[in-house]
């Protein structure tokens, strides 16, 4: 026997559709929780980036902050470096070293050289009145005393004085070493 369609009784099609309305609405159903759960996911994946651009903002504020303050603070420990090598300078005399007098076996010099520490070179310097070995010299303010020494035949207690930090207006005048009476 065969079956033909158009024969179908119509309570197995009513039933058939049923379940295929069915089966649509689990569908439909599924579909509508599946797209809830991605509506939630993308919300919460929203928030996430939200927060986390919130967070690389404040991140980059504090960044930003720190890197000022290593700014100010190396500008700071420059300038500290500089006035405490300035500093230094001025009290050990470290812009220049001088050399007075001096000699050999036969020979008392009153030569006078120094030496530029910022400059890294050697000057000769107007010489002393007196030659003179084993002196003894100090710089007080602008001023390089030498004083004592043997001059060959006797010790010395002479002073010489010489202004070593010259102004520019009288520069030819204070290179001069002037002998000073003490006694």
């Amino acid at each position: 026997m065969s079956w033909n369609s158009s024969r179908v009784h119509p309570c197995f099609m009513r039933k058939e559709m049923d379940v295929v309305q069915t089966d649509v609405k689990e569908v439909q159903n599924d579909t509508r929780e599946v797209e809830d759960e991605v509506k939630q996911m993308k919300l919460t994946q929203e928030e996430f980036i939200r927060n986390l651009m919130d967070q690389v903002a404040r991140q980059n504020d504090v960044v930003d902050d720190l890197c000022h303050r290593m700014n100010n603070m190396k500008a700071e420990m420059e300038w500290n470096a500089k006035e405490a090598s300035e500093r230094c300078d001025l009290f050990t005399g470290r812009q220049k070293i001088f050399v007075c007098g001096g000699g050999d076996s036969k020979t008392n010099f009153n030569s006078v050289e120094s030496y530029s520490w910022p400059e890294n070179s050697w000057t000769v310097e107007p010489a002393m009145k007196e030659a003179r070995s084993d002196p003894s010299a100090f710089v007080h303010e602008r001023q390089i005393y030498v004083s004592g020494g043997w001059t060959g035949t006797q010790r010395t207690d002479s002073i010489e004085s010489m202004n070593v930090k010259p102004y520019h207006h009288c520069l030819l005048l204070s290179l001069v070493w002037l002998v000073l009476v003490i006694k």
